[in-house]
């Protein structure tokens, strides 16, 4: 890591996975920039976070903090014991305005080793003596700037939401959760390890009448708490003295947690919508499964990040974000519901609840279960998605295993759908979803992904007819089809549609008593590249903006159908700029004169498992467009 090389006006700093000699070294140029931070932008280092990983870090993080402390505003600590309270005061000076704490443990006496040699932990305070402290410092310290809090993973800690809530009034954004697993068997035995909230307490506390008609909680709009706060006890009661909460994300850890706070009903889920009218945006998601993990990133340190980047990254539609950041709407309903669980069957009550409830409001509809645990929606709610949903732009099921006419049902009640997303279906791609799709004037992205299993392992009988995707649907940017059976009927009409930028599809490794399935045949691929060539052709007569107009990613996996000529008719589409293959039979030659005619144009090319390529044509690519843009695995033979 060259430290000399990071810009005066860094924006953001993050120590983590550093050497003794990288520390030593970014002191001296932390020391070097803030002798100039007069001369400089005072957003220097306005966000820091902090992750050592061991003691050596001591003296050197203590000189940093000294250095930057006055100009940090945002601040995450990913640390134990004294530290936390060690950086506290050392960021005393500063207007500290969101802070994130994660994995605290109250401050340690010793470690000890009991009879069996396991490691025992003695420590200074009690669980709610290290709350007081906690709390102390903070109100101490940044009692009037601090908007944004996030305390995670805290462990012999009793945190409440009224402790929070009544030190700091002025909190927008809340993140609470523990590192406990409070399933079942520990809530019924009070297991003496676990720190338990005194729930009658915090309810009594919560019905007391105000002194004031205003509450104190009405900044709060963003609230991500965990499986520990009971939901009847304490989420319901203190939601409700939250007028403007426009955002909650709750999270459970596995699925004996989910069972324990959700009812088949949905009844909570309906007590919910009643004590915060307001609300915008509610995501339940179980963080071990599936969808979960899609949407989090190394980035993202604490739990509030993730559950406000799970809301960010649903959609670019300009409607949702103004709705994030002024967490206002023309109707007073819930416009965003997120269902990550894994277990199906409860579904059905919380997802009708929401459907007949908020069905004039919703904007996004997200409901995912984790793979492999398919849960067929019950047959006496066959009229649950025959609502309309007027206002409904993003669609997501996951694992879902519904029929294909009730899905094709909801997007014909659904009018301006922008971005449709079926993953897993456990069904084929049928003509009334196709059909439903092809009246969807708003559409912009499109994702079918068919679960791999025998049911699905032949192709389908249905010819699928996309003509009318061709005429109809003018601003589709986006298809992605996911093991499923193209047709060379298929990719001639989606190389028509004028408005489409991405096309990602594979080829399935299908078998059957005749040996592989190939649908798509070399003469089909090469009309596809045609088309696309065609549809950029026409496109640019009415727009100067040629460059932009066409496809400009591709990709194309597992067919072994796609030979030199298709892959050299690609190099016709000139707006192609980024194309992935693999599996094909493509061979050195068909290759560099792909290159040749894309020298200019192409930014990305990725080939992988292409048998016949030899390191010498990728060599030339690289050349070409540069090593970092090629990407090849070569083909391993057994």
């Amino acid at each position: 890591m060259d430290m000399m090389k990071l810009p005066f006006e860094l924006a953001e700093i993050v120590f983590s996975q550093l050497n003794e000699c990288d520390i030593i070294q970014c002191m001296c140029v932390c020391k070097h920039w803030f002798n100039q931070v007069p001369y400089y932008s005072h957003k220097v280092f306005e966000r820091l976070e902090i992750t050592p990983n061991s003691s050596k870090w001591k003296y050197t993080k203590k000189y940093l903090l000294c250095c930057v402390g006055s100009h940090v505003t945002s601040l995450n600590i990913l640390e134990d014991g004294n530290d936390v309270h060690q950086i506290l005061k050392e960021f005393r000076n500063s207007n500290l305005t969101s802070l994130g704490i994660e994995y605290y443990r109250p401050p340690l006496i010793d470690c000890t080793h009991d009879e069996t040699g396991t490691i025992v932990d003695e420590y200074k305070t009690t669980s709610a003596e290290s709350a007081t402290l906690l709390f102390t410092e903070l109100r101490n310290f940044y009692s009037e700037s601090l908007t944004k809090l996030s305390i995670t993973h805290h462990f012999r800690c009793t945190i409440t939401l009224l402790d929070v809530m009544e030190n700091f009034p002025q909190l927008t954004h809340l993140t609470l959760s523990t590192s406990l697993d409070l399933d079942e068997e520990n809530v019924n035995n009070n297991n003496n390890n676990i720190d338990f909230i005194d729930k009658t307490e915090i309810n009594s506390k919560l019905q007391q009448p105000k002194k004031s008609s205003t509450s104190i909680y009405s900044s709060l709009i963003y609230l991500n708490i965990d499986h520990s706060f009971d939901f009847d006890l304490t989420v319901i009661p203190f939601i409700k003295h939250c007028p403007n909460l426009s955002h909650i994300c709750f999270t459970t850890l596995n699925d004996n947690n989910f069972k324990y706070i959700y009812k088949k009903d949905g009844n909570r889920v309906s007590h919910l919508l009643d004590a915060a009218p307001n609300l915008y945006s509610f995501i339940s998601s179980e963080l071990c499964c599936r969808a979960s993990e899609k949407y989090q990133s190394s980035t993202h340190s604490t739990i509030d990040d993730f559950g406000q980047s799970r809301l960010q990254s649903l959609s670019s539609l300009s409607q949702l974000e103004s709705g994030v950041n002024n967490n206002k709407d023309d109707n007073q309903s819930l416009n965003v519901f997120i269902l990550d669980q894994t277990d199906g069957q409860y579904v059905d009550g919380s997802l009708s609840v929401i459907l007949k409830r908020s069905q004039q409001t919703l904007r996004i509809l997200d409901v995912s279960l984790e793979m492999f645990t398919f849960y067929r929606i019950s047959t006496h709610n066959v009229t649950l998605f025959n609502v309309h949903l007027p206002r409904l732009a993003v669609l997501r099921l996951s694992c879902l295993d519904i029929d294909p006419d009730w899905i094709a049902t909801l997007l014909r009640q659904s009018p301006i759908l922008e971005e449709i997303e079926l993953n897993e279906v456990p069904d084929h791609l049928t003509q009334e979803i196709v059909d439903a799709i092809s009246i969807l004037q708003f559409l912009r992205r499109f994702i079918f992904s068919v679960y791999l299993s025998g049911i699905t392992a032949d192709p389908p009988t249905q010819q699928i007819d996309l003509k009318k995707w061709a005429a109809q649907t003018s601003r589709l940017q986006e298809i992605n089809l996911y093991n499923v059976y193209p047709t060379d009927h298929m990719l001639y009409y989606i190389g028509q549609i004028p408005s489409l930028k991405k096309f990602c599809t594979n080829h399935r490794d299908g078998y059957n008593l005749n040996g592989p399935i190939n649908l798509v045949t070399t003469y089909g691929l090469f009309a596809f590249a045609a088309e696309l060539a065609k549809n950029k052709s026409n496109g640019s007569s009415h727009n100067t903006s040629s460059m932009s107009d066409g496809l400009q990613e591709l990709q194309l996996k597992g067919f072994n159908t796609l030979t030199d000529t298709v892959l050299e008719a690609f190099g016709d589409v000139d707006s192609l700029t980024n194309l992935q293959i693999s599996k094909c039979t493509i061979t050195d030659d068909g290759l560099k004169a792909f290159v040749n005619k894309k020298a200019m144009t192409l930014k990305k090319l990725s080939l992988t498992y292409c048998k016949n390529i030899s390191e010498d044509s990728i060599n030339y690519a690289k050349l070409v467009f540069g090593a970092s843009n090629v990407s090849f695995i070569q083909w391993r033979r057994s």
